[in-house]
């Protein structure tokens, strides 16, 4: 006994200080969860939760909760944390295994195990309003053992299984203890995070149960569903899967090589053509024998040269006659050997393109088959299974002068909505599809077999993937703290899930902007059933009991209403931007249509100028009146080809208000408006500026996009302009 109290002493200095450090730098994520130092002066030790009335399926819930709460401090804290060591006693086993000598050094530090600052206990029980989580944490003080922190709330059947029950009240009680969490921290605890790790995991061990049973549809699904929920699996599942969509190998056609050739012949060389080289006839000596006999020898000598010219070509024939045999000769032999080698190939591509033909119908086969089984797999499972959860706000409102004094009652109310599924079996199922359809791609021969479009177009009917809308049907009871219930409210949500397809494949889109909450209404409450803290239980989905409905995978609803407010908060964000940039459109197309010149016309006054050009806009209101406004540019003086160097502008706007007569085709119109004449003659030694305003009466007719009008401007001098104007710029 001496001896197991100074290894367990020993073990509690030096060995679990460590362990408790080392697991929270493990744990600890890359990012730093807190700022400040993270209630490192903190030291808790957290004990296995209690369980009172949980059925038997939820058995490993507390279990469970102990596990997240241990995680979640080691991860979003500095705080010291030690397990529950009559629950995690693997440590105490090691040093007892027998493997420490009794006389270890470290024995006298033996038997002083140092008390945590806190102690966290807590319990899950079952209540009227589904299940109900409370964690304590006390102070260990010799003279105090208050509770220091505390949470309490009540939760429901899919909170309790996902855990994310959990994960708020470690966020509540870590904010408590005066730990300061970083927004990243916070979402991560807030949400669903840990429960989706909890869940891939468990979805983990399904998936390889229906590859073993060769179920590599619904295998395929939720491997695809269990990397989606948690990063750590992604690796395992993608392995899995890489392994069951191996795409198959197409044969291809067998060649046999060129044969080795014969190597060209030894040919025979050509034999050179030496000549003897004849004296030079010997100088005229003036003897004529000497010289006679020169003369004939060297006659000799080239007749003996000829002689051996014709016997080094007759050779020299002779040996091409006899290298072209042998050339031709093996010209021949390898030509054979090829000739043979090509219809063994013929043969053989023949062979080949039979078998390839018939493995391609089989391959075929094959590939409708699995793309059949996905069908039916995701027909089955997409008609059972919902894209949305159901939130509610756990906060009860009253509604105003809704008393009745006469009864003694009154009416309340409660938020409620529809969320997307937070499980990602959407993107699970996208994932899967998706990576069939590329396997079955990269076999080459999708167009081939007229798989090219699927998922689009499907092997089987009816088609599994199309535009899906439903109707969620629930019930809910307002209960008193007494468990009695008050009231009964029942609500419904419509539902729509749209399917897209393109190029990359299937693609699930859900439209948050057409999302809606509710206000579910409890009318005629007595008021004097009404105490202090009033809750709200969901009692039945679609018919059926809300709990069962979760359990067997069906509607999910839970408190978090703050997932509600993340996409009312987007709403408004997005209608925000809808509303500033119908704005930013509208106001363009009034500059565009109202401010701009839509007309051109060309025209003359007559007199002076001779040559208008306009810019203008004509604008009708209905066909009673008709607004116009723009500028006419003058040129040309009539003195201008009397008098040497004279030059004429003017810049002439105008407005005009008038009536009309006008339908799509055309109409007439008369108005009455002022402009402002801006002229400038330039004469050889001087120059002349005038301001000239006029009132101008307009009349004029128009025929589709072009317009004829007369204008009479009335000044010191009355002017008249007859104008053709022309529609280049249309309305928007």
């Amino acid at each position: 006994m001496k001896n197991l109290g100074l290894l367990l002493f020993c073990f509690s200095i030096f060995i679990l200080p460590l362990y408790a450090k080392g697991s929270r730098e493990n744990t600890q994520d890359f990012k730093n969860p807190y700022s400040g130092e993270g209630g490192k002066n903190l030291s808790i030790t957290i004990k296995v939760l209690t369980a009172d009335g949980l059925p038997s399926g939820l058995s490993n819930i507390p279990v469970l909760a102990y596990r997240t709460l241990i995680e979640n401090f080691r991860k979003y804290s500095g705080i010291l944390i030690r397990p529950d060591l009559d629950f995690d006693d693997s440590l105490y086993r090691e040093v007892l295994s027998g493997f420490y000598d009794d006389d270890d050094e470290a024995a006298g530090d033996l038997g002083h195990l140092r008390m945590t600052g806190y102690l966290m206990t807590g319990s899950i029980t079952l209540s009227p309003l589904g299940y109900h989580l409370y964690l304590q944490a006390a102070k260990t003080a010799v003279n105090d053992k208050s509770v220091a922190f505390s949470f309490s709330d009540n939760c429901t059947y899919s909170e309790l299984v996902s855990l994310s029950i959990v994960n708020r009240a470690s966020l509540d009680l870590l904010e408590q203890m005066g730990v300061k969490l970083n927004e990243w921290a916070r979402t991560e605890l807030a949400g669903t995070n840990a429960a989706n790790r909890a869940r891939g995991r468990t979805i983990m061990i399904e998936a390889e149960a229906a590859q073993m049973t060769g179920d590599e549809a619904k295998a395929r699904f939720l491997f695809n569903q269990a990397a989606e929920l948690d990063k750590e699996l992604a690796k395992e599942a993608q392995k899995r899967l890489l392994e069951m969509d191996k795409p198959l190998v197409m044969l291809t056609s067998e060649k046999i090589p060129s044969p080795v050739l014969l190597p060209p012949p030894q040919l025979l060389p050509f034999i050179p053509a030496p000549e003897k080289q004849a004296p030079q006839p010997g100088k005229i000596t003036g003897n004529l024998g000497q010289d006679a006999r020169a003369r004939q020898q060297a006659f000799d000598m080239e007749q003996e040269n000829e002689r051996i010219r014709k016997e080094i070509e007759a050779e020299n024939e002779r040996i091409r006659i006899e290298n072209k045999k042998q050339q031709d000769a093996i010209e021949a032999e390898n030509k054979r050997r090829q000739d043979a080698v090509d219809a063994e190939n013929r043969k053989r591509q023949d062979a080949i393109a039979e078998e390839n033909k018939a493995r391609d119908a089989h391959n075929r086969e094959i590939w409708v088959k699995a793309l059949a089984d996905c069908e039916e797999y995701y027909r089955n499972y997409l008609g059972t299974v919902e894209p949305f959860e159901l939130v509610y706000e756990n906060k009860i409102y009253e509604m105003p002068e809704t008393q009745d004094f006469k009864k003694g009652t009154m009416s309340l109310r409660f938020n409620a909505a529809l969320v997307p599924v937070e499980s990602r079996w959407t993107r699970a199922v996208e994932n899967d599809v998706n990576s069939l359809r590329s396997q079955l791609k990269a076999t080459g021969r999708a167009e081939a077999w007229g798989l090219a479009n699927w998922p689009m177009v499907s092997v089987t009917n009816p088609q599994p993937f199309i535009i899906r809308n439903g109707r969620i049907f629930a019930a809910a009871e307002l209960l008193n703290d007494e468990g009695k219930v008050l009231g009964s409210a029942n609500f419904s949500f419509n539902w729509n899930l749209t399917v897209n397809f393109n190029e990359k494949g299937l693609s699930f889109y859900i439209n948050e902007d057409i999302l809606t909450s509710m206000s579910v209404n409890f009318n005629d409450i007595n008021i004097y059933d009404i105490t202090d803290a009033l809750q709200i239980r969901i009692s039945k989905i679609n018919g059926e009991g809300a709990e069962q409905a979760a359990s067997r995978g069906g509607i999910q609803y839970g408190t978090d209403y703050r997932r509600w407010k993340a996409i009312e908060r987007g709403q408004q964000r997005r209608q925000a931007q809808r509303v500033s940039k119908e704005n930013v459109i509208n106001t363009g197309k009034f500059i565009f249509n109202y401010l701009l010149p839509h007309y051109y016309g060309i025209g003359t006054a007559l007199t002076t100028p001779l040559l208008v050009l306009s810019a203008y806009n004509r604008i009708f209101l209905g066909n009673v009146f008709m607004i116009d406004f723009g500028c006419d540019f003058g040129f040309f003086h009539p003195h201008m080809g009397v008098i040497k160097d004279v030059n004429y502008f003017s810049f002439y706007p105008f407005g005009h208000l008038g009536f009309a007569s006008y339908t799509n085709y055309g109409g007439t119109f008369i108005g009455l408006g002022i402009g402002c004449m801006l002229a400038s003659y330039s004469y050889p030694n001087d120059t002349v500026k005038t301001v000239t305003t006029a009132l101008d009466i307009t009349a004029g007719f128009r025929i589709q996009f072009v317009d004829f009008s007369y204008t009479m401007r009335i000044a010191e001098l009355v002017n008249h302009k007859i104008q053709v104007g022309f529609r280049l710029i249309p309305v928007l």
